[in-house]
């Protein structure tokens, strides 16, 4: 993962923004500042969670089940947060909710795209 072409980290931020981002413009807003606020949540949570990745390479842990779901519910977490303090969405649980909706939403497409194209 540390040593893959860009390319690769670019296609999953590709098809994490037009999910995620797509969802959110359907479900929760049209407004062009709350859109460019989630595209910009959506762009820093990715890249942390390509670092945290290439922390646990680095440190010997690897690239596996635990090290994904670890990083996948920091994303969750750091996502909700990100929605709810910028009362863009104003309950926590609703955040925490569609912020699970859309990264579920994002890895399934995700996945589904990889298993078609490689």
């Amino acid at each position: 993962m540390f040593f893959d072409p860009i390319w690769l980290y670019l296609k999953g931020l590709a098809v994490t923004l037009i999910v995620e981002v797509g969802l959110f413009t359907l479900i929760i807003s049209k407004k062009p500042l709350q859109i460019t606020a989630a595209a910009f949540f959506n762009i820093t949570s990715h890249l942390l969670l390509h670092l945290f990745f290439q922390g646990m390479l680095l440190i010997g842990f690897g690239y596996n089940f635990y090290a994904w779901l670890i990083g996948e519910v920091l994303v969750l977490l750091l996502e909700s947060a990100l929605f709810f303090f910028s009362r863009i969405i104003p309950s926590y649980r609703k955040a925490l909710f569609w912020a699970l909706v859309f990264n579920l939403s994002s890895i399934a497409i995700g996945h589904f795209i990889n298993l078609l194209l490689f």
